[in-house]
């Protein structure tokens, strides 16, 4: 309980400032609880943690920092940080430090991030060294997070006296414009303080309760979850990105952190509802409360729900809001019963607003009747950033009582029979779907400003029950094709704001008055491929895979289709992936998926995983020309990527890839990097026994790379090739879910000083902070790092092997043949790394291929340790990439490109 400020009963959005309820800011509201609860968890990411007193410490000494570079009352600070730790520690130290936070999605485009950059002026911009160099120049100060916090930690940490008042800024987030710029909303501390006492006596949100940080910080909903785990010295678990597109893995997070307070999009619970009914386990969730916001709520969804939980545990609340108005406006729990009725109730409003349905001339309108919602009280935002007449236009005074103060939502409702508010949607043009807010009219502005198009408009098409879409109908495309204009959309509007479909005509239709008739706008073509454009499936994977993709997008499919092209979405490829596991029996993770989202590459990598070859060569493409190039995997990987990347290499040149022994069989896995590149030469010389060889392998495959092609020139063969991608000398080894085995190969054991010299390595590069299974502190000094006792690395060492063994070996049968293989394999090849020091290479030139966005190359030089082991020639060449991307489109391309380059260098000196 918030026991800073007092509750009140009245719902009269006329209080007084005076009240008990504005004296105090949010991080000082926050600093109430640290008293209370300093060693009670605050906030968790993956297996990293802080506590009430470890995050006020660390957000006072960023406080303190940026104080001393101006940050004041009003000031506006920016924050682009992937979610994490630091996305808590950056907040708070904002406001500490008595600035507003702008929130700057680094998933956003470019073009997006340098409006809200130049529109809010900001002064200091926290962000990370990984999106630096991807951030636009600016007027700001740029703060590392990461790379500055030896700096950061040596100030104080204190609470900070700042003259910050209720009455200053706390953030500005930006929302969807209807001319094609966002708009920056001013939220007030007083207003988000509010927002929890008013709701306080509904909800009673304590100390015990865990909430999910689900939403980005850059969408409003944040702000309720955020603050409602921080204000009652409850749990916030941030939700890692991957993690919160994976239903799968959302709810077993929901169910191992014990959450409470789930906080969702209608669309995104949708996903949970259908999870649910194929899971048959006994893990029971702890939820109290399930609490919508964000969209449009279809009640009669919410059925299979209370049929299987009741309606009383977790209590269902569906909660209307907008931006302008602090998040949420209204309250209305949900109940079995309403889900027989079609409307979308939203309940009336919480007790310090009020919410007025007027006509056009401002008059209340009849119960029955529909009007336009306009929203009064204590949440009204300060309006917008630097657009003074569209504050004037949207924040009105009342005509009945000028004191008081409207927002004009653009929202529809009428008075129900029971004299609630059904929502009926938008007055105008700006639509929500998948709970983002978008104006029309800015995608529309967009494609004005492309030189080919002479009018669009843009409109919601849901031809398909519960499904929107977003449809562009262009005048004046000539030559220019729809897959031209959506790449062109892509590089200035985040994936939300893309059109499903573009449609082409010779004119708009217009209505009798001169107005667009959307009526009469035709059903895309595109939503149901032309029979010429398709490709039919070519065997048995391929054809169940269509059946799927045609259920799940209600439409025509072609093999080669893109997903995403062919209107897929985020939501719709979560349910097509769980509807693959469901009917085929076999697992595609999403990040398989999104490399490669076709129905080929889907039944690519299912071939690849059910593959029951025990060989290791692996043939790719077994026609051409010119001498083959053998691909080497990565320990534990599967040969998805390279198949991808062999589509754009020269159609004159063989290609064959090579896996690690285990991966397919249960054959014992190589533990030494030497065993591997011996076993490979095996299979290249069963294809061709004589050189010169060409070879290449990205990341750790170019590390065995290197000491396949040691061996052939030290036993007199000529290579030809050798290509590093993305490669360095020493790796740096990261955990495999499961037991590391060293030795012979043949035991279980786990090689006792393995972990201690492991965990060591690493600190000494990034901190356990990063990696996979550790708990502790994430700022730590560097020389703390270099020198833990003995006792501590002992202690981590063996909290990472019960992680590890949880995590893999839990007895439920939840991990396939194939993952189990790839893990031991994974964990063998870790071990191999861990002994390997590559020999000097005199076997000629060495071409290295690097990301140049690859947060791993900090600890490295520009040769990435190469230099040390070449006695020629490093030839080196960057890719704009980053270790995530590289072998995703369009980037791999770009890497084929410059492997057709090398390749053929080396032909024509031969």
């Amino acid at each position: 309980m918030i026991q800073a400020i007092s509750l009140s009963e009245d719902s009269d959005s006329g209080h007084s400032q005076n009240d008990s309820r504005f004296n105090l800011c949010l991080h000082q509201l926050f600093e109430h609880q640290v008293e209370q609860f300093p060693d009670a968890v605050a906030v968790v990411f993956e297996d990293s943690q802080l506590t009430y007193g470890e995050l006020n410490r660390q957000a006072n000494q960023l406080a303190h920092y940026l104080q001393e570079l101006g940050v004041g009352p009003d000031i506006l600070v920016g924050i682009c940080v992937e979610r994490s730790l630091y996305t808590v520690i950056g907040i708070l130290g904002i406001l500490k430090a008595g600035g507003a936070y702008v929130p700057l999605d680094p998933t956003y485009p470019a073009e997006r991030i340098t409006y809200a950059i130049i529109d809010s002026q900001i002064k200091v911009l926290l962000t990370s060294q990984q999106h630096l160099m991807d951030l636009p120049e600016n007027q700001a100060k740029a703060v590392c997070l990461d790379r500055d916090w030896q700096t950061i930690e040596r100030y104080d940490d204190t609470n900070l006296i700042s003259e910050v008042k209720p009455s200053n800024l706390a953030y500005v987030i930006y929302t969807s414009g209807t001319t094609g710029k966002p708009k920056g909303v001013l939220i007030e501390h007083r207003n988000v303080c509010r927002l929890f006492t008013a709701t306080d006596n509904w909800y009673g949100f304590n100390c015990n309760d865990v909430w999910t940080l689900f939403h980005s910080y850059a969408f409003d909903f944040s702000v309720w979850e955020l603050w409602g785990a921080l204000l009652y010295g409850g749990k916030l678990v941030v939700v890692p990105y991957l993690v919160s597109r994976s239903p799968a893995r959302f709810y077993q997070l929901l169910i191992d952190e014990k959450v409470t307070v789930l906080n969702q999009t209608p669309s995104a619970f949708s996903q949970l509802i259908q999870l649910e009914e194929q899971l048959d386990s006994d893990d029971r969730l702890t939820l109290r409360y399930v609490i919508f916001g964000g969209e449009a709520l279809a009640i009669p969804s919410l059925k299979p729900w209370f049929q299987r939980h009741g309606d009383r545990t977790p209590r269902l609340v569906n909660m209307y809001g907008i931006t302008e108005t602090t998040v949420h406006v209204t309250y209305r729990p949900i109940s079995l019963a309403d889900t027989d009725s079609h409307s979308s109730v939203i309940g009336p409003a919480i007790p310090d607003l009020k919410i007025y349905l007027l006509d056009e001339h401002l008059q209340p309108v009849a119960q029955g009747d529909t009007g336009e919602m306009y929203v009064s009280g204590l949440g009204l935002a300060r309006g917008y950033l630097n657009r003074s007449e569209l504050t004037q236009e949207r924040f009105i005074s009342n005509p009945s009582h000028p004191s008081e103060k409207l927002y004009k939502t653009g929202d529809l409702g009428r008075y129900t029979d029971r004299g609630e508010i059904e929502y009926l949607g938008r007055i105008d043009n700006q639509v929500k779907i998948r709970g983002f807010r978008i104006e029309l009219g800015e995608i529309e502005a967009v494609l004005a400003r492309h030189p080919a198009v002479r009018q669009s408009v843009v409109i919601v098409r849901e031809d398909n029950p519960g499904d929107k879409r977003l449809v562009a109908y262009v005048v004046g495309l000539g030559s220019v094709t729809p897959k031209n204009l959506r790449e062109v959309l892509k590089q200035q509007l985040p994936d939300y704001m893309i059109p499903a479909a573009f449609v082409a005509l010779e004119a708009l239709p217009l209505t009798d008055n001169g107005k667009i008739d959307r009526r009469a706008l035709p059903i895309p073509e595109s939503l149901s491929c032309e029979r010429s454009a398709i490709v039919e499936p070519r065997n048995e994977i391929e054809r169940n895979l269509v059946e799927i993709w045609k259920n799940v997008l209600n439409r025509d499919i072609s093999v080669t289709a893109d997903f995403f092209d062919l209107g897929g979405h985020s939501l719709l490829a979560v349910r097509l992936l769980s509807n693959i596991e469901r009917i085929l029996n076999t697992n595609v993770s999403l990040e398989s998926f999104l490399m490669a989202p076709t129905v080929e590459g889907l039944a690519n990598a299912i071939e690849d995983k059910s593959s029951d070859s025990a060989s290791l060569l692996f043939a790719i493409r077994t026609t051409g020309s010119k001498p083959p190039l053998f691909l080497i995997n990565a320990v534990g990987t599967g040969m998805l990527a390279y198949k991808l990347l062999a589509k754009y290499l020269d159609p004159e040149l063989p290609v064959y890839g090579i896996r690690a022994r285990g991966m397919n069989d249960d054959s014992v896995p190589h533990n030494r990097i030497e065993q591997m590149a011996r076993a490979y030469i095996q299979e290249m010389r069963s294809i061709q026994p004589e050189g010169p060889y060409f070879i290449a392998g990205v990341c750790t495959g170019g590390t065995i790379s290197f000491e396949i092609a040691s061996q052939l020139t030290a036993g007199g063969l000529e290579v030809g090739f050798l290509g590093l991608i993305d490669s360095t000398a020493r790796p740096r080894l990261t955990f495999a879910k499961g037991k590391i085995s060293e030795g012979d190969g043949n035991s279980n054991s786990t090689q006792p000083n393995f972990f201690e010299r492991y965990i060591k390595h690493n600190f000494a590069l990034r901190g356990l902070n990063n990696w996979f299974g550790v708990v502790t502190n994430p700022h730590l000094k560097l020389q703390d790092k270099l020198s833990f006792s003995q006792d501590m690395v002992e202690q981590i060492s063996q909290k990472i092997k019960q992680k590890l063994e949880a995590t893999i070996y839990r007895g439920k049968g939840q991990h396939s043949t194939h993952q189990v293989r790839r893990s031991r394999v994974y964990q063998a090849g870790l071990v191999a790394l861990s002994n390997y020091t590559p020999p000097v290479y005199r076997g000629g030139k060495v071409v290295l291929i690097r990301a140049n966005d690859n947060p791993e190359h900090v600890h490295h030089n520009y040769q990435l340790g190469w230099e040390e082991f070449v006695t020629e020639e490093l030839e080196i060449y960057e890719i704009p990439a980053d270790q995530t991307t590289l072998l995703f489109e369009p980037h791999i391309r770009t890497l084929a490109a410059r492997l057709n380059s090398c390749l053929k260098e080396v032909y024509e000196h031969q």
